[in-house]
């Protein structure tokens, strides 16, 4: 940190994060925190009272740090904290944004070529297309129920492709 003398640190939890952005604290380096999880984990939830902002992608996970979101002070009047909370969403990279859905829909067929299809499939106008991820505390939960839901959802609908 000191050899680097970065204007902000931003930490995105787990940690790793958590010496690297204590070490920015103590250099009086300006740190913000980006939670992109619903429920923060505790690496953020301890950072949080040294950030100058917290950004999070919900506002659900502002509540679990306990920071009024800026801009309220929960009547909805204006607050002029220097810390608080702002709802930002989560970042995504550009080529995960589609314009169009038939560029959507281009795309998925060829990641399922990629993973094993003999030939690309067609994904048709009326075929719908669920991407379920998820990752974090949650994704166990949610893997397990995807893999023993999936088969019975591709069996009861022939236009969806999982």
């Amino acid at each position: 940190i000191t050899r680097l003398k970065p204007d902000v640190v931003v930490g995105t939890g787990g940690y790793v994060s958590l010496p690297v952005c204590l070490a920015a604290v103590a250099c009086r380096v300006p740190l913000v925190i980006q939670e992109q999880n619903a429920y923060p984990g505790i690496a953020n939830r301890i950072l949080a009272s040294f950030a100058t902002l917290v950004c999070v992608a919900f506002a659900r996970a502002a509540d679990a740090f306990r920071i009024p979101l800026k801009g309220s002070n929960g009547a909805g009047d204006r607050t002029s904290d220097r810390r608080g909370c702002v709802v930002r969403g989560n970042p995504v990279r550009s080529t995960l944004r589609w314009r169009k859905r038939e560029d959507a829909r281009r795309t998925a067929s060829w990641m399922f070529y990629r993973k094993g299809c003999d030939q690309t499939p067609r994904i048709g106008t009326e075929d719908r297309v669920l991407a379920v991820f998820g990752g974090s505390m949650g994704c166990e939960t949610l893997n397990d129920a995807m893999a023993h839901a999936v088969t019975d959802m591709l069996n009861k609908d022939e236009h969806l492709w999982v």
